[in-house]
């Protein structure tokens, strides 16, 4: 017969699957093979109880290196010849489209629009754009590539169309900076004065 001080204390009750328990105040050596408890008073474990999870570096499924390096963007479906539209990104310059009535601000379908930007990235700065124009979707459309010179000043690309899409890469003279620019825009041929169009920035550096 078993007497009451033999079952004060069976053999290996302090053992979970034969593995000993430490506080969650354990340092990373001390809890090493071992199970950690919460911590009494959070009930959570300690943050530093995993190195880094797996999916750390992501917002719903977004690299956050993605995330960090969106400029921004803009878009409008009613901009007119006296009201731009404009993309400005700080540090990196403004970037803008324009919609011309065409000196004929009661007729439809004939405005034009171009694309212009000022930076910020200093003397030096290089560009390298290509702005391809249509006056119409089903017509061939002019591709131009512009010089690999950014002024300092704001600039206006010399073409302009019914149709107008831009992709610009802008860099500084040292590099520490790079920006990407997409600019899409069209006159509005159900409106004498408004166009639309859109302006993404993507900050590379």
């Amino acid at each position: 017969m078993v007497g009451p001080s033999s079952v004060l204390f069976a053999h290996n009750a302090d053992k979970v699957d034969g593995k000993n328990a430490v506080g969650s105040d354990a340092s990373v050596a001390a809890r090493r093979g071992k199970l950690v408890a919460t911590n009494k008073n959070t009930g959570r474990l300690p943050n530093n109880i995993i190195l880094k999870a797996s999916n750390a570096e992501r917002i719903d499924g977004i690299d956050s290196r993605d995330l960090s390096r969106r400029g921004g963007r803009a878009f409008s479906d009613t901009f007119t010849e006296s009201s731009p539209m404009s993309l400005t990104v700080p540090g990196y310059g403004n970037f803008v489209l324009f919609c011309d009535d065409n000196n004929t601000p009661s007729t439809p379908g004939d405005d034009l629009v171009t694309y212009g930007y000022g930076h910020q990235l200093g003397a030096g700065a290089l560009n390298g754009m290509r702005a391809t124009f249509a006056t119409s979707p089903t017509l061939v459309a002019e591709t131009t590539l512009f010089n690999s010179d950014a002024t300092n000043t704001f600039s206006t690309i010399s073409k302009r169309d019914d149709r107008v899409q831009v992709d610009q890469y802008l860099r500084s003279a040292s590099g520490d900076k790079v920006i990407r620019i997409s600019a899409w825009a069209w006159e509005d041929s159900t409106s004498t004065t408004e166009c639309i169009g859109m302006i993404e920035a993507q900050i590379l550096r």
